[in-house]
């Protein structure tokens, strides 16, 4: 990847992944599996497993009644993998300066369509 803006944003993100504790981020998974705690909760997930509730016969796959939102909704969480037909691909666009803006404005134009 060259230098810019996608790396310097990735970098970040693979440096504070790198930080967390993954015995902590497992704990949630480790209870509902019923096997025993290695290390907390992280403090502000506390409680999130108590608002999440499986779909019988979906895997990986939860809805969120007790959600308080201004205009309710039945919230379904999945996997990302379910949703789009890639798992977890992102392409990237490179091309100059000059290219990005002729593109952005073959796209305005086609929005004005």
């Amino acid at each position: 990847m060259l230098d810019g803006q996608f790396k310097h944003a990735r970098d970040l993100n693979i440096q504070t992944l790198l930080k967390y504790d993954v015995d902590r981020l497992l704990a949630p998974f480790r209870k509902e599996a019923g096997l025993p705690a290695k290390a907390s909760l992280y403090p502000n997930w506390e409680g999130l497993d108590d608002e999440l509730v499986p779909i019988k016969d979906k895997p990986l796959t939860f809805t969120a009644p007790g959600l308080k939102m201004i205009n309710p909704i039945k919230v379904v969480l999945e996997p990302f993998y379910r949703i789009h037909d890639a798992r977890y691909m992102m392409y990237w666009m490179l091309m100059t300066n000059t290219q990005s803006r002729s593109y952005l404005d073959s796209l305005a134009v086609l929005e004005k369509e």
